[in-house]
């Protein structure tokens, strides 16, 4: 080992208090694994979706208590910087790393004379946004890894706002956490200062817990004024923190929950999943089964932090199908613009997200406001009084009511709860299954607006050689030389990493590319970015055509989905045959 290396992997053995991880370097320097070891400390972790995620192991490249206590600790500087005494509320997920983490995390920033708001059991996500905004605190921190994969942990982190931070928040913290893995260790082993006033550490009040659960019921009756039916919803938390937040939900409207039973108690290791993650496929297995086996038309989830909501609905022919984000999406929109009822209302999406919402939103009087992906920037755009609706093709959905918006980040809860309400009341007014009733609204709004289908697709990196490949692909995908893909013309390309195209749409510059593609009966809108979270390329296809009578739905859609994924097809041979 070089001299530097050596250091920060003895200063690492001293630090760490995690002995797994101390016996896992130990048996790395018997062995000699030099490369291992300058894997493990090559680069600190960087900031991605508003904090830091990434696989639990040794060393400033993985995710561990030395890393947290990093990140504490320069979270710490900066809101020093910025209020004497900050006050910060922080939760945690159910994965096996995130109550320890929010522990150090709540420790650091009372010994360094903060005032921290300690949830003390596992939540969901969007609670811990709502109390930030409720008690009006100079930042959030929250223990997640959320849906990624089970070996993950990570910290989110909000801002005074309540929103997922981004510039300047993540460069200053970032800065402060130090550039090199020496530098951090250095930083982590220096003594902190002495305060004059000493923090504190104490839990939220029942009566502000209780707020978020008053809001997330009048979104529901707003949505279902008094239908008073009363429905049975197949529901499961995926082993995440979603399951007993659902059940106040459901009792409070006034609807029965079936959960599936396997599912049901946080579990941080998601012992029946292939991923935690409902856009995976088998990660609805459980859920689908128990729906057909009890009869129910309308299934839904929510992923381990329960700010997301992925939902299943009986069809035409009576077969449960699990939804887009997009379709969903559509749908929440058209149903809580008409529930809000705020004058001139902002509809905000992704960049990446479907042409059917900008459709909505234009025959609605409506204005749509476009994003980056992700929730830091969708919720920025979408703090001001004319808000009503945000959401990503990801399965993430935010409500408002114009200068009422206690809730700016993704809301798993409350989207369950529109759902299940906007299900029950077109069940009653139309005489079919609450899933049934939700399919044919859809398909009612496509013959408004077009019906369109999106086919995520991932390009994962399972190499080295494969991620290189991808990014030599990448650039033949930038290149007009590439003049059709599947059978479609090329009509436009729009790269949002040159400073002209994000400015004139009024967003940062950011690494994706969109395709718009034509043939005679059809079009497409491609997106292709890489993921904030995971080592994969992400392609977005959305394919549509106009659609004459509700009952065509089935046909068209079959035939579009086909389009969609001969179209991806046809972009993953492009990425991953390039030299």
């Amino acid at each position: 080992m070089t001299g530097d290396l050596d250091w920060v992997v003895r200063a690492w053995l001293e630090l760490d208090p995690n002995p797994a991880h101390r016996d896992q370097l130990r048996a790395l320097v018997e062995q000699g694994n030099t490369r291992e070891l300058e894997r493990l400390f090559e680069q600190p972790l960087s900031f991605g979706t508003a904090g830091l995620r990434g696989a639990v192991g040794p060393g400033t490249s993985a995710m561990n208590l030395v890393m947290v206590t990093a990140l504490a600790r320069a979270l710490s500087d900066y809101l020093s910087t910025r209020a004497q005494v900050a006050r910060v509320v922080i939760g945690f997920d159910a994965r096996p790393e995130s109550e320890s983490y929010a522990r150090a995390i709540a420790k650091e920033l009372a010994d360094d004379g903060h005032h921290v708001l300690l949830l003390e059991k596992a939540a969901p996500t969007p609670l811990v946004a709502f109390l930030a905004r409720l008690r009006g605190t100079d930042a959030a921190v929250v223990a997640t890894a959320s849906h990624n994969p089970r070996s993950d942990a990570g910290i989110k982190v909000f801002d005074e706002l309540g929103i997922q931070i981004k510039g300047p928040w993540d460069r200053e913290i970032q800065a402060r956490m130090g550039n090199t893995s020496r530098e951090l260790i250095e930083r982590v082993l220096m003594p902190r200062r002495k305060t004059e006033q000493a923090g504190r550490i104490e839990a939220p009040e029942a009566r502000d817990i209780a707020a978020y659960f008053s809001w997330i019921r009048e979104l529901g009756q707003r949505v279902d004024p008094g239908s008073g039916a009363r429905i049975r919803v197949a529901y499961s938390p995926l082993h995440g923190v979603g399951g007993e937040a659902a059940l106040r939900v459901a009792k409070e409207l006034g609807f029965d929950l079936a959960v599936v039973e396997e599912q049901a108690e946080p579990d941080g290791a998601f012992p029946t999943l292939p991923r935690p993650n409902p856009e995976e496929p088998g990660t609805m297995d459980l859920l689908s089964a128990l729906a057909e086996d009890e009869n129910l038309s309308l299934a839904l989830a929510n992923d381990p932090d329960a700010d997301r909501l992925a939902l299943l609905a009986e069809n035409e022919g009576g077969q449960l199908v699990q939804w887009s984000g997009d379709e969903l999406g559509l749908l929440l929109a058209d149903a809580w613009l008409e529930a809000a009822k705020v004058p001139d209302p902002l509809l905000v999406a992704s960049v990446v997200s479907s042409p059917a919402v900008a459709l909505l939103a234009e025959k609605r009087g409506a204005t749509l406001a476009r994003t980056l992906t992700g929730f830091k920037w969708i919720c920025h755009r979408a703090d001001t009084d004319s808000f009503v609706f945000a959401y990503e093709e990801a399965l993430g959905y935010c409500f408002g009511l114009g200068p009422r918006r206690p809730v700016l980040d993704k809301d798993g809860i409350a989207a369950l709860a529109i759902v299940v309400s906007l299900a029950r009341r077109l069940a009653a007014e139309t005489g079919l299954s609450p899933g049934q009733a939700l399919t044919r609204r859809l398909a009612e709004l496509s013959v408004e607006v077009g019906l369109w289908v999106n086919k995520p697709h991932n390009v994962r990196f399972e190499s080295d050689e494969i991620a290189a490949r991808a990014r030599v692909g990448q650039q033949l995908l930038r290149s007009p030389s590439l003049g059709k893909i599947a059978d479609f013309q090329v009509e436009r390309r729009v790269d949002y990493r040159v400073p002209s195209v994000a400015e004139e749409r009024g967003i940062p510059t950011d690494d994706v590319l969109t395709l718009e593609l034509r043939r005679a009966d059809a079009q497409a809108v491609v997106h292709v970015r890489p993921s904030g979270t995971e080592p994969k390329l992400k392609i977005y296809c959305h394919v549509g055509s106009e659609l004459g009578r509700v009952e065509d739905a089935p046909l068209v859609r079959a035939r579009l989905e086909q389009t969609a994924h001969e179209i991806s097809s046809a972009l993953e041979r492009v990425l991953l045959s390039a030299p």
